[in-house]
């Protein structure tokens, strides 16, 4: 296959993913399992365990992390 330079940036080493790639991956991953189980996004699923760390909304951590990963696209 001919080298590619997109793809150099996703792989590390022609097989490992790079941070870049990894974040791709998930981001894929996500937008299939909402269109295919969209009972299954993270966003629309309820909490039915309490959080483990009573000092800080983990849950609210967790959404502002995925807003960010989303304003890089």
């Amino acid at each position: 296959m001919p080298k590619s330079d997109r793809l150099g940036d996703l792989l590390a080493d022609g097989l490992h993913f790079t941070a870049e790639g990894n974040r791709l991956c998930f981001q894929l991953v996500l937008a299939k399992i909402k269109e295919v189980y969209p009972e299954l996004d993270p966003e629309r699923m309820e909490l039915i365990t309490p959080l483990w760390n009573s000092d800080s909304d983990v849950l609210a951590d967790l959404k502002d992390k995925i807003a960010k990963i989303r304003e890089l696209n």
